[in-house]
């Protein structure tokens, strides 16, 4: 018998690989793997695990129904990079979600999970591709009967990346240094939104949190000094003033996540706003010990 159809758009992205990945290894559904290029060595690695890869955009209504059909659930994840354009684009991303929205209602999906960004109080950040994703929930809950909202945090991935550069021994980050930002694993989104399509009734309009620590760029640095071998870092934040004159969307981002984190370490979210998945989240010194080579537990504050 064939396990129920999930399509997962954009599954050879960070999130949708991720998504893609723990629904396969789950063994409970039949995934369908979306991506513009199943040539690229990330579509044929989710072939090799047994997904169905097929070629669609989410510019392309028609692709997307034809995808969609008999599926019993959609990851929906859009992003605002416009490589056409070299640019951050987000009245494209919204484009995308319209489509999303509008293939889900005409092929009858009835389980939708929608990706979005950490938010608490709903506020605009002043960052456009971060404020686009309000109004991209906003279209999935006014559209789509039952559609679940997850808002993951900052990803852990991002350590070492152009966005959190290290070279050496400095870490290098857009946050103050004693500033708690929150993260989150890739492999638990992933986790996470295999667990909600398990029981999508349980979690139906929702807005899920999904963050695993909370942490300081100066503790980051510590915990990574703790367990490499021999190496000491020190984290360098990126200096306000110099952000707020000449990138200002980095430094409306910084405060905005600075916001989120002091509302996770305080508490004084709203209460029953959310739901926060998963469980059990890898923490940040787990993941800075398979970076970095020793296991040990975080002294971070963390989340529950």
């Amino acid at each position: 018998m064939r396990c129920p159809k999930i399509v997962v758009c954009g599954a050879t992205g960070n999130q949708g690989g991720a998504v893609a990945a723990a629904l396969l290894k789950s063994g409970s559904w039949s995934v369908t793997a979306l991506t513009r290029d199943p040539g690229s060595a990330a579509a044929k690695a989710l072939a090799d695990l047994g997904a169905e890869v097929l070629k669609a955009d989410l510019l392309n209504m028609r692709s997307l129904r034809e995808a969609f059909r008999g599926a019993q659930g959609v990851f929906c994840v859009t992003q605002p990079w416009s490589s056409d354009k070299g640019r951050f684009d987000p009245g494209m991303e919204i484009r995308q979600a319209k489509n999303i929205i509008w293939a889900c209602r005409e092929t009858a999906v009835p389980h939708v999970i929608c990706s979005s960004i950490l938010n608490i109080t709903e506020s605009i950040s002043g960052v456009p591709y971060v404020d686009s994703k309000l109004i991209i929930e906003d279209l999935f809950t006014r559209n789509l009967s039952g559609c679940i909202i997850v808002r993951p945090a900052l990803y852990m991935e991002n350590i070492g990346t152009p966005l959190m550069s290290i070279s050496d021994n400095k870490i290098k980050g857009r946050f103050a240094g004693d500033s708690f930002i929150p993260y989150v694993a890739l492999s638990d989104i992933g986790a996470s939104v295999a667990e909600i399509f398990s029981s999508p009734d349980e979690f139906a309009d929702t807005k899920i949190i999904l963050a695993g620590d909370l942490v300081s760029g100066n503790e980051l640095a510590k915990w990574a000094s703790e367990v490499s071998e021999g190496r000491v870092f020190r984290y360098e934040p990126a200096n306000e003033l110099l952000l707020r004159l000449f990138r200002p969307r980095f430094y409306h981002m910084r405060r905005f996540f600075t916001k989120q984190g002091l509302l996770l370490h305080r508490d004084t979210s709203p209460p029953g706003a959310y739901h926060m998945l998963p469980a059990d989240p890898l923490t940040m010194a787990e993941y800075l010990s398979t970076k970095f080579g020793n296991s040990k537990r975080s002294p971070f504050v963390h989340i529950r």
